[in-house]
C-alpha cells in the first residue's frame, strides 16, 4: 500500500534509484551545497569538476550517508530529497 502511494506521488527511496539517477542527485546536491544553484547548470557543473577527486569522493560519501533511507521526489526529471532544506544547512 505504501509503495503504491509513493509511486502515485512519484516518490522513491534513494536506495531504489539507478546509479545514473543517484549520480545526478549527488551532482545536484553538491551544486546546492556549494551555492551554485543560481548559475546555469552547465557552468555550475564545470565549476564542480575543478574540485579535487578526493574532495568529490568525500562529498559523495557524505551525501550517500545523509540520503540513506530517504524518500526522493521527482522534479524537472531529477530526484531531490524531501528534506532538502535540512540537507542544505
Amino acid at each position: 500500500m505504501v509503495k503504491d502511494l509513493m509511486k502515485k506521488q512519484k516518490l522513491r527511496y534513494y536506495s531504489s534509484l539507478s546509479s545514473l539517477q543517484k549520480n545526478k542527485v549527488r551532482i545536484n546536491l553538491r551544486i546546492i551545497k556549494n551555492d551554485l544553484e543560481k548559475l546555469p547548470y552547465l557552468l555550475a557543473y564545470e565549476i564542480l569538476k575543478t574540485n579535487s577527486i578526493e574532495n568529490v569522493i568525500f562529498e559523495n560519501e557524505k551525501i550517500d550517508k545523509m540520503l540513506k533511507g530517504q524518500k526522493m521526489f521527482l522534479f524537472n526529471k531529477n530526484f531531490y530529497p524531501l528534506n532538502i532544506k535540512e540537507l542544505k544547512n
